[in-house]
């Protein structure tokens, strides 16, 4: 008599769960049912955890675009960038106004894979460091918030008289601009390999994980980190404060910059003995009143002196007429605190009208 085999199939066993007492893998969590979040209050320790697998990027991009205000907190404002004229290599746009006089900027990108979650951190850490990238972007969200009546109405709650859309948008850009990726996935390898990424190169970009789990009859989203753990920084350890001297500056210029430099620092000091030269700072030697704003700045190059000055370009091209004059762009003039312009020293012949230009600035 010959025997049956069997035919139960062999299954594989169940994930593994996690109990809700172990709450390190679970960083704030939420009620998944369609597309709504409800922040869940506690975890609960007498269920248990079992991870699901991840969502994928069009269902992960519907979650977080539709809880935005739970996900980031109600002072956050975004919208879509992508579509098919898309450049950007990030998904969307947004604002933390939470401090408005410190507005961030967070470029935000979805991803549930490994390879596209790495394409899109190395892309972002690229258009992070191109300054050129930075200022077509704070030009087209001028743009934007003259044709997005939502986003104009939204942003238009944390403007004043003195912080103006302008102003806001160009602090966010210039100092407030950072990457957010968020990675869906349930393999911890991967979570590995771009923890180990941003540990190596991601000093602009967060990254927060999102993991689905089944608890009894309900499915769970985590977070991690929550978004108000990502922004509460650590405190950067001191760095040890270099105090540069002029000749410092001087050591790399040449004899001639040197001479026009000394020059120029001469009949400045006659015009006003009370002047401060502060060679302290690593790029520059500035000259400013003593208890007063800077009113210019040397950077010593190679062949030429490269001189900013706290005056308007249409000012200073009335006074100066053989030395190059370099406009600057808002955003620069926005680092020095005021209008400014560039001045390009490379002759003797030029110290006499840039000492127009500087007694313009010191008897105005």
């Amino acid at each position: 008599m010959t025997k049956k085999r069997s035919t139960v199939s062999k299954q594989s066993p169940p994930p593994a769960s996690v109990r809700a007492t172990d709450v390190k893998p679970f960083g704030r969590t939420f009620v998944v049912n369609d597309t709504t979040l409800t922040p869940e209050t506690e975890l609960r320790d007498d269920v248990a955890y079992y991870p699901k697998p991840h969502l994928s990027k069009e269902a992960a991009s519907a979650i977080v675009f539709a809880n935005r205000a739970i996900l980031f907190g109600e002072h956050t404002i975004g919208f879509l960038v992508q579509g098919k004229d898309n450049t950007y290599p990030f998904d969307a746009l947004m604002f933390d106004l939470c401090i408005p006089e410190k507005p961030r900027l967070y470029l935000l990108a979805i991803s549930t894979e490994l390879t596209p979650m790495m394409l899109s951190l190395i892309a972002i850490n690229s258009y992070l460091a191109n300054k050129a990238n930075r200022d077509a972007l704070r030009a087209e969200l001028t743009v934007r918030s003259g044709k997005d009546k939502r986003f104009a109405k939204a942003i238009g709650a944390y403007l004043t008289d003195e912080r103006t859309l302008e102003v806001l948008l160009e602090q966010a850009v210039r100092k407030g601009l950072r990457g957010l990726c968020i990675f869906n996935t349930d393999d911890q390898k991967d979570a590995e390999i771009v923890t180990s990424y941003m540990g190596a190169h991601g000093g602009h970009i967060d990254v927060i994980f999102l993991r689905l789990y089944k608890v009894a009859k309900q499915t769970v989203l985590s977070m991690i980190p929550s978004f108000d753990d990502l922004k509460a920084e650590a405190p950067k350890p001191q760095k040890e404060k270099v105090m540069y001297t002029e000749e410092d500056h001087l050591a790399n210029a040449s004899e001639l910059s040197k001479s026009i430099y000394l020059k120029l620092k001469a009949e400045a000091l006659k015009l006003d003995t009370s002047l401060v030269v502060n060679p302290k700072g690593k790029h520059y030697i500035s000259l400013r009143r003593e208890g007063s704003r800077n009113l210019a700045f040397f950077h010593f190059r190679k062949s030429s002196i490269y001189l900013v000055v706290m005056l308007a370009e249409k000012d200073v091209q009335k006074l100066v007429k053989t030395a190059e004059v370099k406009r600057l762009p808002m955003s620069v003039q926005s680092f020095w605190n005021g209008p400014s312009t560039g001045l390009v020293i490379t002759s003797m012949d030029h110290v006499k009208e840039i000492m127009e230009v500087l007694k313009r600035l010191v008897k105005g």
